[in-house]
């Protein structure tokens, strides 16, 4: 893919209510209105103590279904994954066991999520993503399947590749940095002060990825997002040094 420079600052969503055809993406219309509160908080939160950067907001205006694919550092995440405007909620997978908690099931469900069990092929949780998608719906999902150990991002699960087979969406990849450093997954609590960022990549046409092999798919959107990954680095000054070696162009891979 091309080469782009370092993006710059999204600006802020312009106040009045969001237009006619990505009011609600179709979410029910509690579900948008828990969305319209969490995610000015949650950008305020991540402003006021995190410093957020988002890069890129303007991609998320292709039109739907939409999945999104990120990279998964932090149970910031989620919330940094919809930094780029409250005009854009979406559908997201979440780990079942969080559900135990009950406050945090209450929110998770009436931010649309998606419960998946993580230890066995969760059909049904794969089936839910793909009926989003084909209703025209925006969907979240970090194919790693879970928080990376090491600031490292791991490779893509298959469940990608049969999501974009069932669906075909348009595929917006876009990757977080600074979140391991905050709130890695060994931590028990955050560490205020080191900067985090969103960078939300160029659409991916469906028929792009169509024209491809589902492994050929699913490398392109992992390069992408490691792509994505090394900008922010350079942007918001995070720990740099955790590439994706074998995501890299053979000129930049170390020996």
């Amino acid at each position: 893919m091309t080469q782009d420079t370092t993006p710059t600052p999204a600006p802020s969503a312009p106040p009045g209510s969001p237009s006619k055809e990505n009011a609600d993406d179709g979410l029910p219309k509690l579900s948008f209105r828990w969305w319209s509160f969490c995610q000015p908080a949650c950008r305020v939160f991540l402003q006021l103590f995190f410093g957020l950067r988002v890069f890129g907001a303007e991609n998320l205006r292709a039109a739907n279904p939409v999945l999104l694919v990120s990279n998964h550092q932090s149970y910031f995440d989620p919330m940094m994954a919809g930094m780029g405007g409250w005009r854009h909620p979406f559908f997201a997978l979440a780990r079942k066991t969080l559900w135990d908690t009950p406050w945090l099931g209450f929110l998770l469900t009436r931010l649309n999520g998606i419960p998946v069990d993580q230890g066995a092929g969760d059909l049904a949780a794969m089936r839910k993503c793909i009926d989003v998608l084909r209703g025209g719906g925006r969907l979240l999902m970090f194919p790693e399947g879970s928080r990376t150990p090491t600031g490292v991002m791991q490779p893509f699960a298959a469940g990608l590749a049969l999501i974009l087979k069932r669906s075909s969406p348009t595929v917006i990849p876009f990757a977080v940095e600074g979140s391991y450093d905050a709130y890695p997954i060994h931590a028990k609590r955050p560490r205020f002060g080191p900067g985090v960022g969103v960078a939300y990549g160029k659409p991916i046409p469906p028929e792009t990825l169509a024209a491809m092999k589902p492994a050929e798919a699913v490398r392109m959107i992992e390069v992408e997002v490691e792509r994505l990954r090394r900008i922010l680095v350079d942007a918001i000054g995070a720990t740099p040094g955790r590439d994706r070696l074998d995501l890299l162009p053979a000129e930049s891979q170390e020996a």
